[in-house]
């Protein structure tokens, strides 16, 4: 059985100690606040678990030799919620679980189809494609604050580097959503409670970002929270968060493209942003020439329906053309 390796989550380095606060009558063991430190890179981190030495080394490898590069990110709803109803079956979660379409009417609401989570995986993975980070949304989670953990932990064993939205509202719930191996969790408005929860988290980890949702103004859970998306991202940016990612509900799995004038007004912000609602493939160079650090993609743009409905031979694609190829490290998780 492979031994499994924790390491950090920014480097892979193994010399990762807990981080210990000064003071108090027990300093070494009552002022652990669940946080760790990377002796190699020091940046604080939650530690990343892998299966052995040799997927430790190659996460490292990757990390030492990436460049910033601008970011596609395919948006993936999965319906994670139904799974909880399904009786025990040989076969396996990727092949059950639905990658699904939502809109949002004042909540969310799924699209009749949907396509199995292996075959969505298989399209966005192939070389024509070239996708190395995907934005996983846990609607189990994001809905009804009962994330699916067994399903996630299946869907979550594959190469690339997994931003969840899994809707996290408190701490706890980050610890969880690196624990399973994510390599960004993101704060998604929709589920945060107050300012607090913020501050706690930016304390916690840079690993973590918040997703604005958008709808004529940010939804936050917090009542007290501002509804301006201007205000909410020097909000942000004062607290000390570097990024932020903004999603247009008005415009995603739309057919009018995603709105130019908003994303003007969110990439004026001091933050690295990364932009979506009604993004496609072609919106990419215009959203980097703008400013954008990446675009969030819509689930089934034509692109994607179009290596889904033929179903693509990963090893027999041309890639396509920059910027949709990035070199980037894998999310590598304890059971990934």
């Amino acid at each position: 059985m492979t031994e499994e390796v924790v390491g950090c989550q920014h480097c892979g380095s193994r010399r990762v100690v807990p981080k210990v606060l000064v003071g108090g009558p027990m300093a070494g063991l009552d002022n652990k606040d669940g946080t760790y430190i990377c002796l190699d890179c020091g940046r604080e981190l939650v530690p990343l678990g892998f299966e052995g030495e040799e997927e430790r080394k190659d996460f490292a490898a990757q990390a030492q030799g990436t460049g910033k590069g601008f970011l596609h990110i395919p948006i993936v709803p999965v319906d994670t919620w139904s799974l909880f109803n399904l009786p025990i079956l040989d076969m396996p979660i990727v092949q059950v679980a639905k990658v699904v379409e939502l809109e949002w009417r004042d909540g969310w609401e799924i699209l009749p189809g949907g396509v199995p989570f292996a075959d969505y995986w298989k399209a966005v993975g192939s070389k024509r494609y070239g996708a190395e980070d995907v934005l996983l949304m846990d609607l189990a989670g994001m809905q009804h604050a009962r994330p699916n953990f067994d399903a996630l932990k299946a869907l979550m064993k594959r190469r690339y580097s997994v931003w969840l939205e899994m809707g996290v509202r408190d701490v706890h719930d980050i610890f969880d959503a690196f624990t399973l191996g994510s390599q960004n969790v993101l704060l998604g408005s929709l589920t945060c409670p107050s300012e607090r929860m913020l501050e706690d988290v930016i304390e916690l980890s840079d690993m973590s970002v918040p997703l604005l949702y958008y709808d004529g103004r940010v939804l936050w859970s917090g009542k007290r929270m501002p509804g301006d998306l201007s205000r909410s991202l020097k909000l942000l940016e004062d607290m000390g968060f570097e990024r932020a990612a903004v999603l247009d509900l008005r415009r995603l799995g739309g057919r009018d493209g995603y709105d130019s004038e908003l994303a003007d007004r969110a990439l004026s912000s001091g933050m690295d942003i990364l932009f979506g609602g009604g993004v496609r493939e072609t919106d990419l160079p215009g959203l980097r020439e703008k400013g954008a650090v990446g675009g969030l993609l819509d689930p089934y743009t034509p692109v994607l329906r179009d290596l889904i409905s033929s179903q693509v031979e990963p090893d027999d694609e041309e890639p396509l053309p920059s910027p949709l190829r990035r070199e980037s490290p894998r999310g590598l998780g304890v059971d990934g």
